[in-house]
């Protein structure tokens, strides 16, 4: 299956509290087609939402609260984002939907610039959801060593940790896991649904600031995979 899109993402945030908690509107709007789906599959057949593609148009808002050092190598604080964004049938090719999401991560220090890392996130989608925007497991940040999008549904959540340590003056080791779950509806959650990643990597430093040059080796029940990219993933 291949997908053709064209995003925009537009968030207006003003300070509510000193420069830590901001808070504004948010603007959304996406247009995607479908192209090749698999023959006889759930896309070709037309049984999920969004299978002959959509577009849309969504307003709603976002918090954020960030108390983090540093935003891209943090070593202390803490970080969260929480947003909705309603999406009218009357705005695009679509039959109306709602998307919400919460996310936190907390680092503590471990001395000798060490780091813990934690990190969670919750997402909600209500309506006529296309498939492709559905909450999904998987991906470069969240349940590295699972293809992104193997598991979606209406609602997801995700939860992960991962320790830093310098090795060099440019060089860092990290280990990290991570486990969640998709679901339609929040009493289909089960513990005997979770899935499970986790690995390790190499950083090289590429500025005073943090931006790092990231090489990541994760597995999971779907096999291992290789990250190289740039940034934390989270």
């Amino acid at each position: 299956m291949t997908r053709r899109f064209v995003e925009a993402n537009l968030v207006a945030e003003l300070p509510i509290s000193g420069h830590r908690l901001r808070a504004g509107p948010r603007l959304h709007a996406k247009a995607e087609e479908i192209l090749d789906a698999d023959p006889g599959g759930l896309v070709d057949t037309g049984a999920v939402t969004g299978a002959d593609g959509f577009s849309a148009l969504g307003l709603g808002f976002n918090f954020t609260w960030d108390s983090r050092d540093r935003p891209l190598w943090p070593t202390r604080g803490s970080y969260a984002q929480a947003s909705y964004v309603w999406y009218p049938s009357s705005w695009g090719r679509n039959d109306g939907f709602g998307r919400g999401s919460i996310e936190g991560r907390l680092f503590l220090p471990l001395g000798r610039e060490r780091v813990l890392g934690l990190a969670a996130i919750f997402e909600e989608n209500h309506g006529a959801t296309p498939f492709s925007i559905l909450a999904k497991l998987g991906s470069t940040k969240y349940l590295r060593g699972i293809p992104e999008g193997r598991y979606r549904d209406r609602l997801g959540w995700a939860a992960q940790a991962e320790v830093r340590v310098p090795l060099t003056e440019k060089i860092s080791g990290a280990l990290f896991g991570a486990f969640g779950s998709v679901a339609p509806e929040l009493s289909d959650f089960d513990a005997s649904i979770l899935e499970v990643a986790g690995g390790g990597g190499l950083r090289y430093r590429l500025t005073r600031q943090g931006a790092n040059l990231r090489f990541d080796v994760a597995a999971s029940d779907e096999g291992p995979a290789v990250y190289v990219l740039l940034l934390e993933a989270f």
